[in-house]
């Protein structure tokens, strides 16, 4: 019966895996990176990991800039504080209309997108995320998510596997990814793919 898979052994790993990967199935339904906030005060977010290159910005240009974009920066953050998240996505749409590179603030975006269920937006700005900053752990895992949910599932795979790669994520953010990993990959039907990655 399982002589295709080369014997008994890989038979085991296979139905291994996919009891592995169902259980994972439900801790791992939406493995979105952890909050970007923190209780304790010291801890770095993600958003610390990305850094805006302003090196060739003259003193005016950035004076010209700031008086364009912060307004609407300012207003979209004082929204998120008071759970205004509709208002503060507009002020934020805003400003990254006029400073499209600035892969935190857009980060920031995509979360804030990822919270209000916008999966087709999440998948946007976490890829304009990593046109900015390229294999970034975090982006991968939203847009992951984003691409599962609008039934992308080769594509949520992919993503998984690459966010699981990087240094970016915490350990159980990592974690979570390669549980992920392993879920999609049976439900594509790819044990080899599935059994792979459960032994990362």
């Amino acid at each position: 019966m399982w002589g295709w898979l080369g014997g008994r052994r890989t038979a085991r790993m296979v139905v291994l895996a996919t009891v592995v990967a169902a259980s994972v199935a439900s801790r791992t339904a939406s493995a979105q990176p952890a909050p970007t906030t923190s209780s304790v005060a010291h801890a770095p977010s993600y958003t610390d990991l990305l850094h805006v290159d302003r090196a060739g910005e003259t003193f005016v240009a950035r004076q010209l800039r700031e008086a364009k974009t912060y307004p609407y920066l300012d207003r979209g953050n004082r929204l998120l504080a008071q759970g205004r998240k509709a208002e503060a996505r507009a002020e934020l749409a805003a400003y990254l209309e006029r400073d499209p590179d600035d892969v935190k603030v857009r980060y920031q975006y995509g979360v804030l997108l990822a919270s209000l269920g916008d999966a087709a937006g999440v998948e946007r700005e976490m890829t304009r995320v990593l046109d900015l900053r390229p294999g970034f752990g975090p982006a991968l895992l939203y847009r992951a998510n984003a691409r599962l949910k609008t039934g992308d599932q080769a594509g949520a795979l992919a993503d998984f596997q690459a966010a699981a790669r990087h240094g970016d994520l915490t350990p159980a953010d990592r974690t979570a990814a390669l549980d992920a990993a392993a879920n999609v990959a049976v439900a594509l039907g790819e044990r080899d793919v599935a059994l792979r990655v459960l032994a990362e």
